[in-house]
């Protein structure tokens, strides 16, 4: 439900911080995001907790899809793409600090007060945003909420085919890095034998990869820019699937099973930093109803690769293999077509 609510809420706050501006909109989320927290450490049964979680992630997305439009609202280009890949690796260090944190409260003090400690977060950012956030969005670039028109706003940036092809190439490879994650526990312990404390450390190791990614993609957007990155990306998904096919069938040693699961983690949040800046650069208006169409497909695609990796599941590593090599094609067939001189 999290994760449901964190993919439906920016379909409508999108569109509607194109109208109202990006600083009001993240004020309220914050606010909303500690009011839920709140409830949530209050729940005296699961029916209770799951609605207040579902409302919860809804008002953290709300901050989301704000705050990467505010961003491009000042920047373009690869200034964009390495702000947004300083994003990244803040947001690629959090999932590895805030279990230590939650298991260290919930240890100590129980579950209710993780939530209070989400409640005290949220709070704390609300009062360093109202005190330093400036509103990034000119009245010029404002569009008219209407919610009757929501949909044809969404309709207009798919027929946009630069538009479609940077969202596809995000949402193909979030299909295989769910894939990825949905798969990973069987891959490594089930089938490869790894105790639970050694799985750990190989997903420690991809976090690591993942934050390092960003940071290389900091470094070289500057030289390559953020289209010829996209190149790169695209090529190096291929000959990733290529390996994990390779080594799925005993052509190559276990290692490049290994060593295909954690590159996946790097790559797919370059690819989702490149995409999402050549979203956002096709747009002068609207920038956060692409923002969020973007989310909802990504989070949607990364369902149905977890979806088909889990239906599929039949003891052998085969459903894993074809469900990565059919969106790893995806993604690049779309990455290499957004950049294409044909769409430019």
């Amino acid at each position: 439900m999290f994760l449901l609510g964190f993919s439906l809420g920016p379909l409508i706050f999108g569109p509607l911080s194109d109208s109202m501006g990006r600083k009001k909109l993240i004020f309220l989320s914050l606010l909303s995001f500690s009011l839920f927290s709140f409830l949530c450490s209050l729940s005296n049964n699961i029916f209770l907790l799951i609605i207040f979680r579902f409302f919860q992630a809804v008002s953290g997305s709300i901050s989301t899809v704000c705050g990467r439009a505010a961003i491009a609202d000042l920047l373009s280009g690869n200034e964009l793409a390495k702000a947004y890949s300083l994003l990244g690796l803040i947001i690629t260090i959090a999932p590895i600090i805030a279990p230590l944190i939650g298991g260290w409260i919930n240890d100590i003090l129980g579950w209710r007060f993780i939530f209070l400690f989400m409640t005290i977060f949220g709070l704390i950012f609300f009062l360093i945003s109202f005190m330093n956030v400036k509103e990034t969005l000119k009245t010029e670039n404002r569009i008219k909420f209407k919610i009757n028109n929501i949909f044809s706003s969404y309709l207009a940036i798919l027929i946009n085919k630069k538009a479609l092809f940077y969202i596809l190439f995000l949402s193909s490879s979030s299909a295989v890095f769910f894939a990825f994650l949905t798969a990973s526990p069987f891959l490594y312990i089930n089938k490869f034998n790894l105790t639970p404390i050694e799985y750990s450390y190989v997903f420690g190791a991809g976090a690591m990869i993942a934050a390092l990614s960003n940071i290389i993609n900091i470094k070289l957007t500057p030289i390559l820019g953020y289209k010829k990155i996209i190149w790169w990306v695209c090529f190096l998904i291929f000959s990733n699937a290529v390996l994990l096919f390779l080594g799925g069938y005993g052509i190559l040693e276990r290692w490049s099973i290994y060593l295909s699961g954690l590159l996946f983690m790097g790559l797919f949040h370059i690819a989702n930093v490149t995409s999402l800046t050549g979203l956002m650069d096709e747009f002068k208006k609207g920038k956060g109803t692409a923002n969020a169409l973007s989310i909802a497909l990504r989070f949607g695609f990364g369902m149905i690769g977890a979806a088909i990796v889990s239906v599929l599941s039949n003891e052998t590593i085969y459903p894993y293999i074809y469900t990565i090599l059919v969106f790893s094609i995806m993604a690049c067939m779309s990455g290499l077509a957004a950049i294409s001189r044909k769409f430019n």
